[in-house]
């Protein structure tokens, strides 16, 4: 029989992992990749917070790019410890503990933009899934502008990732797009980003649910008019807890 599977959405798997892993990684893709993705949709003014920024070094490629205000967050003391000392010195960007899921220190309507890679799918691994993913989602509805950009880059496709984006206490737009290597041979191949799919459009959708190979980004826009804090929740979610 097999192990059990990583508890990626416990912190102290995290603070495991990173005492025993140095130096930075990056989950699914880095920055020179998605640059031409974030530069449409993201400015460089913007006032941005990477959700579980764990060692990634898309923070510091971004800041070489232009961008001017950035913090990165992650539950993991260890994670943020050794990207402090590895950014110290980088202007514009800043780096503190905090779980995502309780943003308590943030007020609401602090950041313009929100960049998540990787860090929803890990609080929908383990107990608890689906209330993780909740919390942590009201919470960067919360401290996002109105008008503001949540960016959620991820493997989960539409079957499961769109229960959690589109409650009704989530007062946003949603569109999302597949990415796919030009060569999936090669680990460094460069992307193919397809077009921008409207929950709505139930075949496009079907479409993107049979591309298993795929990463996909979703890209959340809070109205203009909302509160700032969510609607009341007022039916529970689809718990996939069985989702990849």
């Amino acid at each position: 029989m097999g192990g059990a599977s990583p508890s990626y959405s416990e912190q102290a798997y995290w603070e495991n992992r990173y005492l025993e892993t140095k130096g930075p990684f990056e989950w699914y893709m880095g920055y020179e990749e998605l640059a031409p993705l974030l530069r449409r949709h993201i400015s460089r003014e913007s006032k941005i917070m990477q959700a579980g920024v764990g060692t990634s070094m898309m923070d510091f490629e971004m800041a070489r790019d232009g961008y001017t205000s950035i913090l990165g967050l992650d539950f993991s003391e260890g994670a943020i410890a050794a990207m402090m000392v590895a950014h110290e010195q980088l202007p514009g960007v800043s780096y503190r503990v905090a779980d995502c899921r309780d943003l308590v220190d943030w007020t609401s309507g602090s950041f313009d933009a929100i960049i998540d890679k990787g860090t929803l799918d890990s609080a929908l691994c383990g107990d608890n899934a689906t209330e993780n993913a909740r919390k942590m989602l009201t919470e960067c509805f919360r401290v996002l502008m109105p008008g503001g950009l949540f960016m959620l880059i991820t493997y989960g496709n539409p079957e499961f990732r769109l229960c959690h984006l589109l409650p009704a206490h989530l007062d946003w737009e949603v569109r999302f797009l597949a990415i796919q290597k030009k060569d999936p041979r090669e680990e460094h191949s460069s992307l193919i980003f397809g077009d921008l799919i409207d929950p709505a459009d139930s075949k496009a959708v079907q479409r993107a649910n049979q591309q298993r190979e795929n990463h996909f980004v979703y890209l959340c826009w809070k109205h203009k008019d909302a509160h700032s804090e969510s609607k009341p929740l007022t039916a529970p979610l689809v718990d996939d807890t069985k989702a990849p």
